[in-house]
C-alpha cells in the first residue's frame, strides 16, 4: 500500500501555467502516474492563492477531481487566509466544516506569500484545529515567491506550534526541509542543499518537541533532505517514523519524481525496516487523515 500525501490535478487544467509548456494534470492522468508507480490512494491539493499559479482554483476543485475515482483520489479543501473579509477577525470554521462533511480530510497546500503568524493565517490554525484536520504549508523565505514566510531556523512556526497544540501542521518546500542541517545558510533557503549532514538541524529538534508537527516528504525538497545523506536518513527516518509522510507533488505534465524508487531501494538496502517503510508510505497518513 501506498498513499501520496500530496498532489494536484484539476478538472480544468488547461489555462495559462507559469511553468511554460507544462499543464496540471487531469484526474485521469494523475491516475496514470499512480497505477505506473504503483501508489494506492493520493491527496489532491487545489491551488487557490494568486501567488501559487497564474489561474486560481476553485476551494472545492479537489473533490472535482476526486468524484472521478472516489476510491482513490482524497481531496483537500484550501482557502486563502485573505479570503472574505481579509480580517483577522473571519472566522474559517463554518466554511472547513462543510467541506470536512462534504468528505475533505484537510487543508492545503497554503502558498500564499504571507507570514506564518500573519493574524489572518491564524485564523485557518484555530480552525483547522477545531475541526482536526491537518493543514498542509509550503515554507518560503522573505525572498521566496509563493508560501507562508518564516526566518531561518523557523521562529514563528515554533510560536504557532506552540499557540495551537490541536492543530496537525505538515510542513513543506526547501525553506522547511533545509533546515534537517543544522548548518543551513540563508542562501540554502530556496534551493536543494548538498553533501552530508553533520548534525541534525531545526526540523529534528521541532518534530521531536512539538507532537503537532508532521513532515511532508514530497518534492525535490522532501527528496533531497533524505536523499543527500544516507547516514543521515537512517538516523532521521528511524527517528521520526511516526511523524513523516510520504508524497511526490505530481501536479503537472512532464515531470520525472521518483520518490516511490527512492523508498524502495532505501528498503532493499536496509536504510530502513519494513515496520518504518510501511508507517512512512500509508500508515502515519491513514492515521492522520483518519481514512
Amino acid at each position: 500500500m501506498i498513499i501520496d500525501i500530496h498532489t494536484h490535478a484539476s478538472v480544468h487544467p488547461y489555462g495559462v501555467s507559469k511553468w511554460g509548456n507544462r499543464k496540471r494534470l487531469t484526474p485521469e492522468q494523475l491516475l496514470e502516474i499512480m497505477d505506473f508507480w504503483g501508489i494506492d490512494k493520493a491527496v489532491v491539493l487545489p491551488i487557490v492563492s494568486p501567488e501559487g499559479a497564474f489561474e486560481i482554483e476553485r476551494m472545492d476543485e479537489a473533490l472535482l477531481v476526486a468524484e472521478r475515482c472516489p476510491d482513490r483520489l482524497i481531496p483537500f479543501v484550501n482557502v486563502d487566509a485573505r479570503m472574505f473579509e481579509n480580517s483577522p477577525a473571519t472566522d474559517f470554521t463554518k466554511v472547513l466544516e462543510e467541506y470536512k462533511e462534504r468528505g475533505c480530510k484537510g487543508l492545503g497546500e497554503v502558498t500564499s506569500k504571507l507570514y506564518v503568524d500573519d493574524p489572518r493565517v491564524m485564523k485557518l490554525y484555530e480552525a483547522c484545529g477545531n475541526l482536526d484536520l491537518p493543514i498542509i504549508i509550503h515554507f518560503t523565505s522573505p525572498r521566496g515567491k509563493y508560501g507562508l514566510v518564516d526566518e531561518i531556523h523557523l521562529p514563528r512556526l515554533e510560536r504557532m506550534l506552540q499557540k495551537y497544540p490541536n492543530t496537525p501542521f505538515l510542513g513543506h518546500a526547501p525553506a522547511f526541509w533545509c533546515e534537517v542541517d543544522k548548518y543551513v545558510t540563508e542562501e540554502d533557503r530556496n534551493k536543494y542543499p548538498e553533501g552530508k549532514i553533520k548534525e541534525p538541524g531545526r526540523v529534528p529538534e521541532l518534530l521531536e518537541k512539538y507532537p503537532n508537527l508532521y513532515g511532508d516528504l514530497s518534492a525535490e525538497s522532501g527528496y533531497n533532505a533524505v536523499n543527500r545523506d544516507w547516514e543521515f536518513a537512517a538516523w532521521f527516518l528511524d527517528k521520526f517514523q511516526d511523524k513523516l509522510l510520504f508524497g511526490t507533488d505530481y501536479g503537472l505534465t512532464d515531470l520525472d519524481l521518483r520518490h516511490v524508487e527512492l523508498y524502495n531501494r532505501f528498503l532493499e538496502e536496509g536504510i530502513i525496516n519494513d515496520r518504518i517503510y510501511d508507517k512512512i508510505m500509508w500508515q502515519n497518513a491513514t492515521k492522520l487523515l483518519r481514512l
